[in-house]
């Protein structure tokens, strides 16, 4: 077996780690469609702003257009049609902020068109530090063709979003829960300088909430051996370097934290850190933006987009 080296994490990335701040979280806006599936992103929000003097946070409602064959069937014009949604709208908006206002800054927001383009076109002038909402969960082909709301904001917007997933294996559903929070936070961290910004981030939301921290990175499976018995030693030396690595990053971050651990496994990150999740019973997933060509995260998907749809938890991703 070759002679293990421990790699050293490079001082540019030591030297963000000791001086990363905290990243500004002030001003939440969470999407609503007045369904039981709206409150657990509302819950989110409020977990992440408690006890900030300066938080404010934003529900925002999209009216989608109606099609041609909708009007025919409701037997309205398009402008009386849009008009009574629009009304209907702002009442359970009303609602919503009786319900869920007693503590905090609330405003509403009511805009018509796309949902994915608002939302992410909402996000883009710097207003909001973070989107807040939660998965429905669509399945099957209308998945594979035209994604869940979630995944296109998370695919165009330019501030962080958090996909809130409840644990239905614990019980947890839309109508029962009270709260959200998180206690046991998953990292994906590969050194880059998206993965700080990931673990700052994270290190926000355990502060907030009194989570425990863990990072993991998928290390990419190596080509071209020779043959597998080279190919598992060769597996196991990087893991262990790699785990020794991310010691070395625990250390410089909070050095006197006993609630951090750290693991480094072989295979594709929305597989590796979806797994780990469940072994772990995470609450929540947090990931760094990965560079992608434009033409292959078009077809594709990235893989905050892919963790969504397949981590058993909650997944924040940070821009």
């Amino acid at each position: 077996m070759a002679q293990m080296k421990i790699a050293q994490p490079s001082s540019a990335a030591s030297l963000s780690l000791r001086f990363l701040g905290a990243p500004k979280l002030d001003n939440i806006l969470v999407p609503v469609d007045f369904s039981s599936a709206t409150v657990p992103g509302i819950l989110a929000a409020l977990t992440l702003l408690k006890g900030n003097p300066n938080a404010s946070l934003t529900l925002v409602h999209v009216v989608e257009p109606m099609t041609a064959g909708d009007f025919v069937d409701a037997g309205l014009l398009s402008s009386v049609a849009t008009e009574q949604r629009l009304d209907a709208a702002e009442e359970m908006m009303a609602h919503l902020k009786l319900n869920f206002g007693e503590n905090i800054r609330i405003t509403t927001r009511l805009v018509t068109g796309n949902p994915i383009w608002m939302l992410s076109g909402m996000a883009s002038g710097g207003e909001y530090d973070l989107i807040a909402m939660t998965s429905h969960g669509r399945s099957g082909l209308k998945r594979a063709f035209l994604g869940s709301v979630a995944e296109g904001v998370i695919h165009r917007a330019h501030c962080p979003v958090l996909v809130v997933k409840l644990r239905h294996e614990a019980g947890e559903t839309a109508q029962t829960v009270q709260s959200v929070t998180w206690k046991r936070i998953l990292v994906g961290f590969d050194h880059r300088l998206g993965s700080i910004g990931a673990l700052g981030f994270a290190g926000r939301v355990a502060e907030a909430t009194h989570a425990s921290i863990s990072l993991m990175n998928a290390l990419s499976p190596q080509r071209h051996v020779i043959t597998a018995i080279d190919d598992e030693e060769g597996d196991e030396t990087r893991v262990a370097e790699e785990i020794a690595r991310l010691e070395e990053v625990k250390l410089s971050y909070f050095p006197l934290s006993a609630d951090w651990d750290v693991a480094a496994a072989i295979g594709e990150p929305w597989d590796v850190l979806s797994e780990r999740a469940a072994e772990t019973h995470a609450d929540l997933i947090v990931v760094g933006p990965h560079n992608h060509v434009l033409r292959a995260r078009d077809f594709i998907g990235s893989t905050a987009q892919r963790m969504v749809r397949l981590a058993p938890c909650s997944v924040l991703a940070v821009k």
